[in-house]
């Protein structure tokens, strides 16, 4: 619990960097070419202080039109994707958990999570 704390407030730190740097691009970012990012990761962790719609918005103030983004857990780049539109391409990623880019090759619920995520009708909404 108290890791979990001073997690939460390295984020809540961090992010207050982040969104004041921010802050400072978008006259830049005006001035540059369209970008393409194709590796975006979109984590359980990030959601409390991120939302998809948030994520979005920083994607386009920075000029980046197309983002291909994984999320942990996998159905997390589903929920981008329904925010950013044709921007975001969602791509399934094997993270099961936070703790999952450890373990996830042993871990025998993954082979049945990708292939439940990849039938038709795809994973079950959050």
């Amino acid at each position: 619990m108290i890791l979990r704390s001073h997690l939460r407030r390295w984020l809540l730190a961090n992010l207050a960097l982040v969104l004041l740097c921010a802050s400072l691009v978008p006259a830049y970012a005006r001035k540059l070419p369209p970008i393409a990012d194709v590796h975006l990761h979109y984590t359980w962790d990030q959601v409390d202080v991120t939302s998809p719609r948030q994520a979005v918005a920083a994607l386009k103030r920075n000029n980046v039109v197309l983002a291909v983004v994984t999320g942990t857990p996998p159905d997390l780049a589903l929920e981008i994707a329904r925010a950013g539109g044709d921007r975001i391409v969602p791509i399934y990623g094997p993270y099961l958990s936070g703790y999952g880019r450890r373990d996830w090759f042993t871990d025998p619920r993954t082979l049945r999570a990708a292939r439940a995520a990849l039938a038709p009708g795809g994973p079950r909404q959050r």
